[in-house]
């Protein structure tokens, strides 16, 4: 939700929290410029409509987040926000933050208390080292369940080789 002055400039929207596809590109200047394609013109020229920007990070990597501009604001359809995101920055076993509330929040991580996030800013905590009440127990060995998960960007990591025949 977008909050408003009054209950009609209230804006809600669906918060999509997979990501998309890693997308190379090429920025010339400091800021990302974002189009859509329309149909072609009269002249049958394709006709491009810029529907957010915003400036880029100091890092070869952005994490981009658009989300709809509030009722009434004018300019772009949609707000977006760049996120330096290489591994410099946003270290691998990082837990990153984004406040999308209109008020500070704060985080209960491994029963201890983050400081509080200011409305539309974002933290950056290093992943947790304790286990909680939540941690499963196998049945077979009655010990808490081990999963394994990659902390290896799949940006870097080698393409798998074909299995032999």
């Amino acid at each position: 939700i977008i909050p408003g002055k009054t209950p009609e400039d209230v804006v809600k929207f669906e918060l999509f929290t997979d990501v998309s596809p890693v997308v190379e590109g090429v920025f010339m200047t400091g800021e990302a410029a974002f189009y859509i394609e329309k149909p072609p013109g009269p002249d049958g020229k394709p006709v491009r409509e810029l529907v957010g920007k915003t400036s880029l990070g100091i890092g070869e990597r952005q994490l981009f987040l658009f989300h709809p501009s509030p009722p009434g604001a004018g300019g772009l359809p949609y707000q977006v926000r760049a996120f330096d995101d290489d591994t410099t920055s946003f270290p691998m076993g990082s837990v990153r933050t984004i406040n999308l509330a209109p008020v500070p929040v704060r985080f209960m991580l491994s029963g201890e208390l983050t400081p509080q996030i200011p409305p539309g800013k974002y933290a950056q905590f290093p992943h947790s080292k304790k286990i909680n009440d939540y941690t499963s127990v196998d049945p077979r060995f009655q010990q808490p369940a081990v999963r394994m998960f990659s902390d290896f960007p799949p940006w870097l990591e080698k393409a798998p080789t074909p299995a032999a025949r």
